[in-house]
């Protein structure tokens, strides 16, 4: 198996589509009170607008059997770069937010998302961007397992109470 790491393009939006309804899948069944699922996961504007933006970006994993003709999407990253102006008590800074990590079930535990996330670093290195965050939920363990494994820390926690009503 062949593994490529690269920018989606718009070809790659029925293959990205699976992609994030297999991750809103899990969310949805995990929080039901916070995810669902919708089709298509994500509509063909919200892509397009990934592809030409300048903020968002999205690295696809795309697998090649030896032998086989065609290619298979089996993972994506989708990140953006956020700059804060100084504010009290708020120090200026610019960082890199990774908003999805998916890898499709049947690659997972292949170190996909491990050369995702390295691809994102590099691309954040090279633009000079020295920190990047994310966002975890707590039932999601083997992404807290991967994202501690690559150096990763946490920097906050939320907490929330239902008050039955």
């Amino acid at each position: 198996m062949s593994l490529t790491i690269r920018m989606a393009k718009p070809e790659d939006y029925p293959g990205i589509c699976q992609l994030f309804a297999e991750g809103d899948a899990l969310h949805a069944h995990a929080l039901p009170d916070r995810f669902r699922t919708i089709h298509p996961a994500r509509s063909e504007a919200f892509f397009a607008n990934i592809c030409t933006s300048d903020e968002y970006h999205l690295f696809v994993a795309v697998t090649k059997q030896s032998g086989a003709s065609r290619s298979a999407l089996v993972g994506l990253i989708e990140f953006r770069v956020i700059t804060l102006a100084e504010s009290p008590p708020v120090t200026a800074r610019t960082f890199v937010s990774i908003d999805s990590l998916i890898v499709t079930a049947a690659y997972q535990r292949r170190g996909i998302g491990r050369k995702l996330m390295h691809e994102v670093e590099q691309w954040a290195v090279s633009r000079s961007i020295a920190t990047i965050e994310l966002n975890v939920y707590a039932f999601n363990h083997s992404a807290i397992r991967l994202y501690e494994e690559l150096g990763y820390t946490a920097l906050l926690q939320r907490m929330k109470k239902n008050l039955n009503l």
